[in-house]
């Protein structure tokens, strides 16, 4: 081959690089597009196992109360996205003879979603994470870090606007010592909107 053959071919190759590196942004910032979402859900929260009268005597417990949670993603792949919130679990209330207890809940969590598209409108959602918490009670409080599973469905209005369904288990939130120690259930209806 020529010396000007093999430069026009360099030449070629070497602008055929510089261009195909140039569209990797765009290429991503299309594939990006949507990907993104913010939302919002409430619903209700319920503490379980460790949260009963037990011998309190004229004792009425109330382990529900309303939940919400706001949160974040990105949608990474098809099948996975990324998610952290911030979630209030409300107030539990042990009422009884001489008495009271209350014991709130709160955190901020990161989870892993697998996503199943069923339809183009309708997903379905698993998720695990951690959540870190805080519990308070009327004479302690305590924080920590335990682990998170649930399930979902979400059903898209638009391509920006879905409802999304979600009951989760969160474990081991509280301290046996301080404040008691349950799992809580919990479920929500919201909207999430994507960008």
């Amino acid at each position: 081959m020529s010396g000007n053959k093999k430069l026009m071919l360099r030449n070629v190759l070497g602008a055929a690089l510089v261009l195909s590196f140039a569209a990797v942004p765009a290429v991503f910032a299309a594939d990006a597009a949507k990907t993104m979402y913010v939302g919002v859900g409430v619903g209700q929260s319920e503490i379980r196992d460790d949260f009963n009268c037990g011998v309190l005597a004229g004792c009425n417990a109330d382990s529900k109360d309303t939940a919400w949670r706001v949160y974040g993603g990105k949608q990474m792949l098809d099948l996975l996205a990324v998610e952290m919130g911030y979630r209030s679990l409300g107030e539990g209330k042990l009422d009884y003879t001489g008495g009271s207890n209350k014991r709130k809940a709160k955190g901020l969590d990161m989870t892993a979603i697998g996503t199943l598209s069923v339809t183009d409108q309708i997903t379905l959602m698993a998720r695990g994470g951690l959540i870190r918490w805080v519990v308070e009670t009327n004479a302690d409080s305590a924080t920590g870090i335990t682990p998170l599973y649930g399930i979902g469905a979400k059903f898209g209005l638009t391509k920006e606007i879905a409802l999304r369904l979600d009951w989760e288990r969160l474990k081991d939130l509280g301290k046996y010592t301080t404040t008691g120690k349950s799992d809580y259930n919990t479920w929500t209806l919201g909207a999430m909107y994507s960008f």
